[in-house]
């Protein structure tokens, strides 16, 4: 009987790189590129976004749905500053008003019910100062948003996947999307809602990656074992966060619901700083602070050395995991 031949295996993945050398490229990886060329994507499916937002914005030439809320508004903000309750007929007086709203009567002159902050409603009013009060005067910068949020989304994509195609895909999507399309081309505050928070988490996104960018350099100058020293690294000035909450805070000023947002992402922005700060290591993940050592039982057994998150934590890690029994340690 012949023996059996062992045919050859194909040899597995590359496990990547886990190295302390390589801490810095792992820390801050690059963008796809660089320039100009990160922009073209965007702003092709941006240029696409303006055409299926803008078009015909005026039409239907009626006050649709809850415009004849927040349209009127508007236009009460630019007369007296406040919200005034409007007349019986206000919707026909606001398809009649066009350039001459300033003259028209469309108000009884009493206070209006006020439910929603005025953001959302000033971004209304600046179009209607500009092209009037009609339907595309209030429609116009609400659809303006949305053609950045496009824009927007196609850049954040990018940062988050470093990839130049998959960031103008999702841009593609959103320029799309039928439901963005219709909130676009009403005069609501939900789309301007929705502006204020995707820009709120783009400023984190750049912040997280400045601050990695930051640490890594630190890193490459120092060495790990000087930046791990004492409180850890140092994260610096965060100018980006700071404009990020002042987006998250036009979020609020347009909508109340903004606040669950900045909630959300205050805890996201710290979660970031923690695994900035108490990095994985080595096959299945092992927080072990912002050293490494050849083997992960040493870390276990050296814990005091280094720079972690508290011990009882460290433990749910662990067990949650599993890692203790596969270690070793």
């Amino acid at each position: 009987m012949p023996a059996a031949t062992l045919e050859p295996t194909a040899p597995g993945p590359v496990p990547p790189d886990r190295s302390v050398a390589s801490l810095p490229e792992r820390l801050a990886p690059p963008m796809p590129s660089s320039s100009w060329r990160g922009w073209v994507g965007p702003l092709a499916v941006g240029a696409l976004a303006a055409v299926t937002r803008i078009t015909n914005l005026g039409r239907p030439d009626a006050v649709v749905f809850d415009e004849t809320y927040y349209a009127k508004d508007a236009w009460s903000y630019l007369r007296f500053g406040v919200e005034i309750d409007e007349v019986d007929n206000h919707k026909d007086l606001m398809l009649q008003a066009g350039d001459n709203w300033r003259t028209v009567e469309a108000f009884s002159g009493e206070p209006g019910f006020i439910v929603h902050p005025p953001v959302g409603k000033w971004t209304i009013a600046v179009g209607e100062y500009i092209f009037g009060v009609t339907p595309f005067g209030w429609r116009i910068a609400v659809a303006i948003l949305g053609v950045l949020a496009v824009i927007i989304t196609a850049r954040i994509v990018r940062r988050l996947t470093r990839s130049d195609v998959l960031g103008t895909i999702a841009g593609l999507l959103l320029a799309l999307e039928g439901i963005h399309i219709v909130m676009s081309r009403t005069a609501l505050l939900d789309l301007t809602l929705g502006f204020w928070v995707l820009v709120g988490f783009g400023l984190l996104l750049i912040d997280r990656d400045r601050t990695r960018q930051r640490v890594a350099q630190d890193i490459r100058i120092r060495g790990v074992d000087q930046v791990a020293n004492g409180l850890g690294p140092y994260l610096g000035l965060r100018p980006w966060r700071i404009a990020a909450i002042a987006a998250l805070g036009l979020a609020i000023g347009t909508k109340w619901s903004g606040l669950y947002f900045l909630a959300a992402f205050m805890v996201m922005s710290l979660i970031w700083d923690a695994l900035l700060q108490t990095r994985h290591w080595r096959g299945p993940p092992v927080v072990v602070g912002l050293r490494a050592r050849s083997s992960a039982c040493s870390t276990v057994h050296h814990r005091d050395r280094y720079w972690r998150l508290p011990p009882y934590l460290d433990r749910l890690v662990r067990h949650l995991y599993r890692l203790e029994p596969q270690l070793g340690c």
